[in-house]
């Protein structure tokens, strides 16, 4: 990726950010490489387990699959459901994310001319009004995920009502209700993290999106590499004069930029 964006044509940088750029390096790599392989593993592991418990629950009391088999798709329609939202919601973090960095890198670059201007009160009003669009996006997010606990919680607490009563009905002795009640509190704390897990893996997918297209740009017309240079070489003796010519020059824009 590093290789593919020196070689991106010039329209490149100027329809992208720096902060955008400096975003591929470092927050989607970083999810990528650290946090997508273990989302996905804990969420493979919770889901196997969650339905082996739900299995031998449903072969010891048959009679439980009558709630079971509804809460499932439930289960299954809330992170469906929550995907779809939480995602964009992603993606507005992570597009809130690059005027910041761009703001930063700006400010760094050009922190002499602040300075002796004396904006420094100018730009910093203006870091924290990026810094707020972005946190504001996190906090939708932090909304969201507890949206999808609380439903989840009720759900559990219905099957958990289902679950005590059940044997009342079942004509069952009292020490193997507190056996299917414990048994049961257990496996809800699996079932609840089973979408958790699920919706976070779907989250990470969107920074491999970024990183792949960053890999395919269009590689600039007549790039040629890069000249190495050893540090034993003379060097080229400077030049007094020169000239530039341009003959037929045409100007188009990006066909893909709006102006």
């Amino acid at each position: 990726m590093f290789r593919t964006i020196l070689r991106a044509p010039i329209y490149f940088f100027d329809t992208n950010p720096v902060g955008r750029v400096l975003n591929r390096f470092s927050k989607d790599l970083g999810l990528m490489d650290d946090m997508l392989p273990l989302a996905f593993f804990d969420a493979f592991q919770l889901t196997v387990f969650g339905l082996a418990i739900l299995l031998i629950s449903v072969l010891s009391q048959p009679y439980i699959a009558v709630v079971v088999v509804p809460i499932i798709g439930v289960f299954v329609w809330l992170r469906q459901y929550f995907v779809k939202s939480s995602r964009e919601i992603k993606r507005i973090e992570a597009l809130s994310r690059s005027p910041l960095y761009s703001h930063i890198s700006a400010t760094l670059q050009g922190l002499a001319t602040i300075r002796a201007s004396e904006e420094q009160n100018q730009f910093h009003e203006m870091y924290n009004k990026y810094q707020d669009c972005n946190t504001s996006a996190s906090y939708y997010y932090l909304a969201a995920n507890r949206w999808l606990g609380y439903r989840l919680d009720i759900i559990c607490a219905i099957l958990m009502t289902f679950v005590a009563f059940a044997p009342f009905i079942a004509y069952e002795t009292g020490l193997v209700r507190k056996e299917q009640i414990t048994f049961q509190e257990t496996n809800l704390r699996i079932l609840q993290g089973c979408p958790r897990h699920w919706c976070c893996w779907h989250h990470l997918i969107p920074c491999i999106e970024r990183t792949s297209n960053a890999k395919t740009l269009q590689r600039n017309e007549g790039y040629k590499g890069l000249t190495i240079k050893r540090i034993g070489d003379k060097p080229e003796q400077p030049r007094t004069c020169g000239a530039r010519l341009f003959g037929q020059l045409v100007l188009s824009f990006y066909q893909m930029v709006s102006h």
